[in-house]
């Protein structure tokens, strides 16, 4: 067990550093955004220490991605399950509720909109089992047809 959670830690530490040098940023500097010091930065990418979810949270926050993206597949494929990380609309929707979380109420209520013309969808104020009820309005945005299709 303490083998395979090296290997996490270490994977880990290989998407941290790789996220951070995709946005050309010394460790100094990424451990600043993440509010976290240079030396536990520096021992979390070589995966000598284990983050705690805060931390993580931080991190991702610092580096501009979502912490589900920072994560990916660093555990590896699910003991159950063929498939790994997260169904790409949870991950979808996980990133949507950290856009939201700091827009203003009006905000969201034109991202609201907009998100409805764009699917087409309808919401009434609740189904049966007391969440709401989406369905499809025929009003959706079409892919633009070329002439003569």
């Amino acid at each position: 067990m303490a083998a395979k959670q090296t290997d996490i830690k270490q994977r880990l530490g290989a998407r941290i550093r790789e996220f951070r040098e995709q946005r050309g940023m010394s460790q100094e500097e990424c451990a600043q955004a993440c509010r976290v010091s240079r030396v536990y930065l520096g021992s979390l990418e070589r995966g000598d220490q284990a983050a705690t979810i805060e931390v993580l949270d931080r991190i991702a926050r610092g580096l501009d991605v979502g912490i589900v993206d920072l994560l990916g597949d660093v555990a590896g494929p699910r003991a159950n399950s063929g498939r790994t990380g997260l169904p790409r609309n949870r991950a979808f929707a996980e990133r949507l509720a950290a856009y939201a979380a700091d827009a203003s109420d009006d905000d969201l209520r034109r991202f609201e909109r907009l998100a409805r013309a764009f699917f087409g969808l309808s919401v009434s104020r609740s189904s049966e089992d007391g969440r709401p009820k989406v369905r499809r309005t025929g009003f959706e945005r079409k892919k633009p047809q070329r002439r003569g299709e």
